[in-house]
């Protein structure tokens, strides 16, 4: 239950005094009446998929750099160096997509969910994937 519309509740039942005992009998009569939607917890997978999209963000924002930086350098060690660093990072970008492609897979909401997104003309897996981490239900 959300404390606000419970208090926003009492008020207009022009309740005005406040102890346990008048608390109680609020939140309960505020549940009979007002049929609150249940909190669902996000699931441990899509809290997941969400931090794994997060780091997927932060290495492509660091690729983009380190090709940006590439290409203004000359000398050929410090160019070579780049580019084993732009090698690992592209490795472990594909290393994190197949992760979230993994857990996805796994669990049969996000699954369901990924189908649904990649049904829709425009929407590929990574953005799927972003969509599912941000959202808590798509249906």
């Amino acid at each position: 239950m959300n404390p606000f519309q419970v208090k926003n509740f009492a008020r207009a039942s022009l309740v005005r005094n406040k102890n346990d005992s008048i608390d109680a009998k609020i939140i309960a009569q505020f549940g009979q009446r007002m049929d609150p939607r249940v909190y669902q917890t996000t699931p441990a997978e899509q809290k997941e998929v969400k931090d794994l999209t997060k780091l997927l963000d932060m290495l492509k924002a660091q690729l983009v750099q380190l090709n940006n930086q590439l290409h203004s350098i000359q000398g050929k060690i410090a160019r070579k160096a780049l580019e084993k660093m732009v090698d690992k990072l592209e490795k472990e970008i594909t290393k994190i997509e197949k992760k979230i492609a993994d857990l996805v897979a796994s669990n049969e909401s996000l699954k369901e969910q990924f189908k649904l997104l990649t049904s829709i003309k425009g929407i590929g897996k990574l953005t799927a994937f972003h969509i599912i981490a941000l959202m808590p239900d798509v249906n």
